[in-house]
């Protein structure tokens, strides 16, 4: 008799053992599903390596309306079409750039109040993008500063399918001089 208990025992547990796994999986896939919904999903699209803009001139001065103003030249020194880019400054030049900058009212690249957003669609003609070795000459107020020592620019595409901004990994960073 007792060989009959101990083989009923050891079916048990092996039954709990399956019951523990079954519940376990189930409850990670009941997190799974609960959580696809709150965490954004991978973009497929990527910013290409091959895009890059960069400051080829500037120029600092004073306006009546916007009070410290930049202009710069901007080249679209890369193999692909770039929608926009996203501006930051930095009053020394060993400090990250943080302070986002604004275009001047009249400028119609701005997109109104969003800080640091230059976008291309109203400033060219075909599709509202920089094509390679293109040129525009944005210009920017900068009254949080006092001066300019460095600037970075991000640039960024448009997701076709989405309409979302897609940030490029290449940031062009220019040390200012006498702004």
């Amino acid at each position: 008799m007792s060989i009959k208990k101990q083989n009923k025992k050891a079916v048990s547990e092996m039954i709990s053992y399956v019951l523990l796994i079954v519940i376990a999986l189930a409850l990670a896939a009941g997190v799974y599903g609960w959580l696809k919904y709150y965490v954004p999903a991978q973009s497929e699209e990527k910013c290409s390596e091959e895009i890059a803009l960069s400051i080829n001139d500037y120029q600092c001065g004073n306006d009546p309306v916007h009070g410290k103003i930049i202009n710069f030249t901007i080249q679209n020194k890369g193999l692909f079409n770039v929608r926009g880019f996203f501006i930051r400054a930095s009053n020394n030049y060993s400090t990250l750039p943080v302070v986002m900058l604004n275009c001047t009212t009249n400028d119609p690249a701005c997109p109104g109040t969003q800080s640091g957003l230059y976008r291309f669609d109203s400033l060219l003609e075909e599709n509202g993008v920089l094509k390679p070795q293109q040129t525009v000459t944005p210009k920017f107020s900068y009254t949080g500063l006092d001066k300019i020592e460095r600037i970075q620019i991000q640039p960024f595409i448009e997701s076709s399918k989405t309409n979302t901004i897609i940030l490029c990994d290449i940031i062009s960073d220019i040390r200012i001089d006498g702004c």
